[in-house]
């Protein structure tokens, strides 16, 4: 399994994994970036994937800032350009009583933001899945999610909000 510290490609120990507040985000691109039409495509195949991967039991939009989307039983996901983080791309969540109530995620540039590699790996991280070495989100250009990542996604809905898997093998 790829149950892991998402913030730790080396760390393969067990750690919490929490749990979206709802099975839903909606992908808000800052103003900065909102009318870009590369950065909306990549973004929109992104999150069609994740969706995809798991055959429409989790959902994701993307919208921009400026259109002030209703947030109502949804996890939004900020996204922005900072130049000044380190590596690429960077994926934060908000937690409050073991659930995930909304992520910033933020590329070091805007070519990173256009490509399709990065929103397709920062947008796994936003579903919960970690950095590894495997298909999927190994941000070597791997378009499809693996099986096991697949399976990750879905647990993250039926299973206890900050519990680890029993049967990690």
């Amino acid at each position: 399994m790829v149950y892991c510290d998402p913030s730790d490609s080396t760390n393969f120990a067990l750690k919490p994994m929490y749990k979206l507040a709802y099975p839903s985000e909606t992908v808000i691109l800052d103003s900065s970036i909102e009318g870009n039409a590369a950065v909306v495509a990549a973004h929109q195949q992104a999150y069609q994937l994740l969706v995809a991967a798991v055959n429409g039991q989790i959902s994701a939009r993307v919208v921009g800032a400026s259109s002030n989307p209703s947030l109502t039983n949804t996890v939004p996901v900020f996204v922005s350009i900072d130049g000044s983080i380190s590596g690429s791309g960077n994926t934060i969540w908000t937690v409050q009583n073991s659930v995930i109530t909304s992520v910033i995620t933020k590329y070091n540039g805007l070519t990173i933001a256009t490509g399709n590699v990065l929103p397709i790996h920062e947008g796994g991280h936003t579903y919960g899945l970690c950095n590894h070495l495997g298909p999927g989100v190994n941000g070597v250009g791997a378009f499809d999610f693996s099986t096991l990542e697949k399976i990750q996604m879905l647990m993250m809905f039926i299973r206890p909000a900050g519990t680890t898997w029993p049967d990690n093998d």
